[in-house]
């Protein structure tokens, strides 16, 4: 499940880090842990029950559970310290799509969303995958002449950059 909070503070360069400070607290309090690996996600032991997990991304807040009880439990909690708003299950969040099969209580997770965006600002939303061959040797004659010529390699450096910037993130967030 995913909650939203209705008002964060904006304008001030700490803001995040005052943010996190304060929710995180209230976090503990209900008897939630950081884990070792990342210091937005919690988990809260329950005896004799499955573990209940969240995950902390700016105002957003991602529950994970198998008991409806214990999320609204949660939400009640919350939602006395904050204003929260329910934003139902999970479907889209950091450039990864969530889908569950309810009859066996599966979630599955994919960047193709993200890729096929990205394809398409980057205009190659109908490239097919080539092989490029380097004959030869670059030479000064190959630069630009023009200015026309320099304005169109600018645009596509832009472009290139920005492409290599993406991939590069989707490397680094790859889910698998």
């Amino acid at each position: 499940f995913v909650l939203k909070l209705k008002r964060a503070l904006y304008g001030l360069g700490e803001s995040g880090y005052l943010w996190g400070q304060c929710f995180f607290k209230v976090l503990k309090a209900y008897g939630f842990v950081p884990i070792h690996a990342d210091a937005c996600v919690f988990y809260k032991l329950r005896p004799s029950k499955s573990t209940l997990y969240c995950g902390v991304y700016t105002d957003d807040l991602f529950l994970a559970t198998d008991d409806v009880a214990e999320k609204d439990a949660v939400f009640a909690f919350l939602c006395e310290h904050y204003d929260f708003h329910n934003l139902g299950p999970l479907r889209n969040a950091l450039g990864v799509t969530f889908t569950q099969d309810p009859d066996q209580g599966l979630y599955t997770m994919d960047q193709g969303a993200y890729i096929e965006d990205m394809l398409v600002e980057l205009g190659m939303e109908n490239c097919r995958v080539a092989p490029v061959l380097m004959r030869g040797r670059l030479e000064k004659s190959m630069c630009p002449q023009t200015p026309e010529e320099t304005a169109a390699l600018s645009t596509q450096a832009v472009r290139y950059r920005m492409g290599v910037g993406k991939g590069h993130h989707l490397r680094i967030c790859r889910i698998d």
